[in-house]
């Protein structure tokens, strides 16, 4: 196991809440990371591997693929072939610009990799129900219009009908 920041570069913006770093791993490394407080975004741009989540499965890394991993989650990177990886860490995902850069980065991406996303422990999935929730009762719609772009962006990592499944139990829940 090789500790984080070995043969890594980072650029970190504190004003904009975006973190990138660049790993190059060797062939055969096995690297278990935490995401901590911060949603993180993987992107091969060389190279092999396959990430691991305990308890939701294994998945393949493609070059121009987004794997998004959700805040306070343990990984495992199992590296097939030499590699480098694009990191991309932030904290809240609403920031205008993450928003910005996420829009324009998804288009530059062949495929987006949602299945690691557990939507229950999603913190930005849950300030949305909070928001839903607090718009229903108010019934003002004032306080949903920010966060339409925020559905709009999570709709890249989840197909809608995943998102409107995990939403309707809750907004049942809710009395008029």
């Amino acid at each position: 196991m090789r500790e984080y920041g070995e043969n890594s570069t980072m650029n970190q913006n504190d004003n904009v809440s975006l973190n990138f770093t660049m790993n190059k791993h060797d062939m055969g490394e096995k690297v278990k990371r935490e995401t901590f407080a911060y949603n993180l975004t993987l992107i091969l741009l060389k190279g092999e591997a396959r990430i691991e989540i305990p308890g939701t499965g294994s998945h393949d890394l493609h070059r121009e693929e987004l794997t998004f991993i959700p805040a306070e989650t343990t990984y495992q990177l199992n590296i097939t072939r030499d590699c480098l990886i694009l990191e991309i860490r932030f904290k809240e995902i609403s920031n205008l610009f993450c928003r910005l850069f996420f829009k324009h980065l998804t288009t530059l991406c062949k495929n987006v990799t949602y299945r690691f996303m557990p939507l229950p422990s999603c913190s930005a999935m849950k300030d949305y129900i909070e928001k839903v929730t607090t718009f229903m009762n108010a019934r003002d719609a004032s306080i949903l219009t920010p966060d339409y772009e925020l559905f709009v962006i999570l709709g890249v990592y989840y197909p809608r009908s995943t998102i409107a499944n995990f939403l309707y139990p809750y907004l049942l829940t809710i009395k008029p």
